[in-house]
């Protein structure tokens, strides 16, 4: 319901003059989330009613995903300041460093799976 507030309140500044500026820039500010929630509502309430059950490979993959999720900050965090020191395009160190740290995070989990205790906690 509220995407098509901004786009809205963005066209009619060309002839409101009132609504450039500031009042843009906070309907952005409560625009912007609004709308990742919606998307993140919408997306959980599709995917429970499409998937509501896990069957075969989903499930060891759903968990993995969950320990992912948990692990990735420091993760991400230690590959970016591994190289923070290198002189390289910022582009060429986002995806080195996303694909680098999406690749530890993966091995990382399944090796955190492995252990009894951590595996009934994950």
């Amino acid at each position: 319901m509220t995407l098509p507030i901004l786009p809205l309140v963005y066209f009619l500044g060309r002839y409101l003059p009132e609504l450039r500026g500031r009042p843009l820039a906070m309907v952005y500010t409560f625009w912007e989330p609004f709308v990742a929630w919606g998307t993140i509502l919408f997306l959980t309430r599709y995917f429970q009613r499409r998937f509501y059950r896990l069957d075969g490979v989903w499930q060891p993959l759903s968990r993995r995903a969950y320990t992912i999720y948990i692990i990735h900050p420091p993760v991400l965090v230690a590959v970016a300041l591994a190289w923070r020191n290198v002189a390289a395009a910022p582009f060429l160190k986002f995806a080195i460093t996303g694909s680098l740290a999406c690749a530890l995070c993966y091995l990382i989990a399944g090796f955190l799976l492995r252990w009894p205790k951590l595996a009934s906690i994950l």
